[in-house]
């Protein structure tokens, strides 16, 4: 059965009916989404998967192997069956290589970097979503960003000349000063008398801030015409196309950093939860003297932590967290070790290293993911840090904000960025604990700490004196 034909098989109302009668499966483990995900209702969904369900319910038979996830295809069950196409910035190992070595070979770097954050500007001023424009680097070499079958913004390097394009009236008339110059017109058809033209500048702040802004004014209304069309992104599995260009133009991303680092590999940990777990009681205790106990937990790739740890910080690591689920460890504050993936329930710490002083601690055997890159944790100390980071106050907590989490900390500590089935729309419970020192907090003023010698009681004193006086929610562990 030809993917048409499926297609045709499949009435709108009764896709409906199918539809409603769904749920959103727990996890999509074996359709994982490549590019692009379908989202209806609020839901988003792997094309894959989709179509095997609909395969299955219909009782379909179609071939072995599964309709290709391209554009198009997506395209056509979008519009049928009324989806909206979200695109994953996300690009591949020879994307970025390609990329790179084009901006290796350009010589006005500050410049390009200009006309990346313009392009941020007006795609974030008009809400452009990504798939609905294509990036690419042509032939030509053009960075060039396209709107349905238009360039709305180049730039290129060509005859020792920077030239910058823009989307522009074609009867207005802009006064240039000395420094830039009009080199090339071009004039595309329709009622809207646009024209593409390209100035010679060295310097992006030498263009007038009107031809700017009404760049972006002429965009707007162009995209805003054709916006509700399904398909407006034409060409997007085209070899011009660049994700590359196209994450490092939302994403805002400085060039420099662009050109220094490697291709981020990616973890998806579906729909585990990741944690951070601090282990700095054993690499500074005494008690442990007779083995190195970094190297033997990595060894043994075992994690632990004492079972009755505050805040059913312990507790948490013998119930809540579960086989599948991930951590990042770090031996208090300075030292980073990997990420890790759990293999087993808890169970009492070994005998070889086990001591009456150490009864009642517990671990789990891992499975080493990744390790890192940079070890130290040099710039991540600071006091109001979330709760996640090495540098926060906890021992074991688990991380509800993977965007923040990437930015500060997996990008760049680990090179890699961690994912899961609903990372576009993963909305953490605190989007961003830093937002916690705006937040006030009504404490009982009477309470009772009790708790034998040596258990924190005067610390957690003087913490939520502060805390009272300072209306901020400090964290309570040390």
């Amino acid at each position: 059965m030809t993917y048409t034909e499926f297609l045709n098989k499949i009435s709108l109302d009764d896709f409906n009916k199918w539809y409603s009668q769904h749920l959103v499966p727990s996890n999509w483990q074996g359709f994982e989404s490549e590019k692009y995900e379908l989202e209806k209702e609020g839901k988003r969904y792997p094309f894959k998967w989709l179509i095997k369900e609909l395969n299955i319910f219909y009782g379909f038979k179609i071939n072995e192997r599964p309709y290709p996830a391209s554009y198009n295809n997506i395209s056509l069950f979008a519009e049928k069956y009324d989806f909206e196409i979200i695109e994953i910035l996300k690009y591949d190992k020879e994307d970025f290589k390609r990329l790179k070595k084009h901006f290796e070979n350009q010589e006005n770097i500050d410049l390009i970097q200009d006309w990346i954050n313009y392009c941020n500007t007006f795609i974030s001023e008009i809400g452009i979503p990504p798939a609905k424009i294509r990036m690419a680097l042509t032939s030509k070499k053009e960075l060039m960003l396209i709107i349905g079958m238009r360039a709305v913004a180049t730039y290129c390097e060509k005859d020792n000349k920077e030239l910058l394009g823009f989307y522009l009236k074609r009867n207005k008339t802009y006064i240039l000063p000395d420094n830039i110059s009009e080199t090339v017109r071009y004039e595309y058809s329709g009622n809207d008398e646009i024209d593409f033209i390209e100035y010679h500048t060295t310097d992006i702040d030498n263009i007038p801030n009107e031809i700017i802004s009404d760049s972006i004014e002429n965009v707007s209304g162009f995209y805003s015409r054709i916006k509700e069309q399904k398909r407006i992104s034409w060409n997007s599995e085209a070899k011009t196309t660049s994700r590359a260009l196209k994450y490092l133009i939302y994403k805002n991303t400085s060039l420099i950093e662009f050109l220094n680092m490697e291709q981020l590999e990616t973890i998806n940990i579906k729909n585990n939860k990741i944690f951070k777990l601090s282990m700095g009681s054993f690499y500074n205790d005494k008690r442990l003297k007779h083995i190195d106990p970094v190297s033997y937990f990595e060894e043994k790739n075992i994690v632990a932590i004492y079972k009755d740890t505050g805040k059913s910080q312990g507790e948490q690591f013998r119930n809540y967290l579960e086989i599948g689920d991930y951590l990042y460890l770090t031996y208090g504050k300075n030292k980073l070790s990997g990420i890790y993936k759990i293999t087993s329930e808890f169970k009492n710490i070994p005998e070889s290293i086990y001591s009456s002083e150490l009864e009642g601690w517990i671990c789990r055997d891992v499975e080493l993911i990744k390790k890192p890159v940079i070890n130290h944790t040099n710039d991540l100390k600071n006091m109001y840090s979330p709760q996640w980071l090495p540098s926060g106050y906890s021992t074991f907590k688990e991380i509800d904000d993977l965007k923040n989490a990437n930015d500060i900390l997996f990008n760049k500590f680990y090179n890699v960025t961690v994912v899961n089935n609903h990372y576009e729309n993963n909305k953490s419970v605190k989007s961003n604990e830093s937002n916690l020192e705006n937040k006030s907090t009504v404490s009982a003023l009477n309470q009772i700490l009790y708790g034998p010698p040596g258990t924190g009681k005067t610390y957690l004193t003087k913490t939520l004196a502060v805390q009272i006086i300072d209306e901020h929610n400090y964290d309570l562990d040390r």
